[in-house]
């Protein structure tokens, strides 16, 4: 089995994970699969405000250099309107972005015998010989795999689409599966 470029060892997992996997009968840890960031809606909304907050900060300054040299100034009112407005959307985006409290818990645990998957208060546990199904989702014509569907015999799954070096990950699930 392969492992991932990001190295976590055991004693850097939960005592509940660790806990879950020895219940489970899972084997060995072998790696861990972080949330890429960048993948999540919630980090694609936050660059957005972010962006939006830096125009409105440029506005703000355009308006400011009117007030100072120009005969016909825009109101000072509406210019500090969009300056709350920038900064908000800038604090809203930072928050979303760069919280890392938002992407603590978000991760697949790779063992011997299966993998969890954890994300916030959900923590299931797959064993590679109780699934019961792997569905590629993949982009139309071009066939570029961007996820996958895991499903176990119970009907429980999972939709692994946001996770660094996805494509290793999915080629050892449906490698052991």
């Amino acid at each position: 089995m392969q492992t991932s470029s990001f190295r976590k060892t055991m004693f850097d997992l939960s005592p509940e994970l660790q806990h879950q996997a020895q219940e489970k009968e899972l084997g060995e840890f072998c790696t861990v699969y972080p949330v890429l960031k960048r993948s999540t809606s919630i980090w694609i909304i936050g660059q957005v405000c972010i962006a939006w907050g830096s125009i409105f900060v440029g506005i703000v300054a355009l308006l400011l250099a009117a007030i100072f040299f120009s005969p016909n100034p825009p109101s000072l009112i509406f210019t500090l309107g969009v300056a709350v407005a920038g900064l908000l959307l800038l604090i809203i985006g930072c928050s979303l972005s760069l919280s890392p409290s938002r992407y603590a818990r978000w991760q697949v645990s790779l063992w011997q015998y299966g993998f969890i998957y954890e994300h916030k208060q959900v923590c299931q546990a797959f064993r590679w010989d109780h699934i019961e199904n792997v569905q590629r989702v993949s982009s139309g014509s071009a066939k570029v795999v961007y996820g996958c569907t895991v499903r176990r015999q119970d009907g429980y799954e999972v939709k692994l689409a946001v996770f660094s070096d996805l494509s290793e990950l999915i080629d050892v699930v449906l490698e052991e599966s």
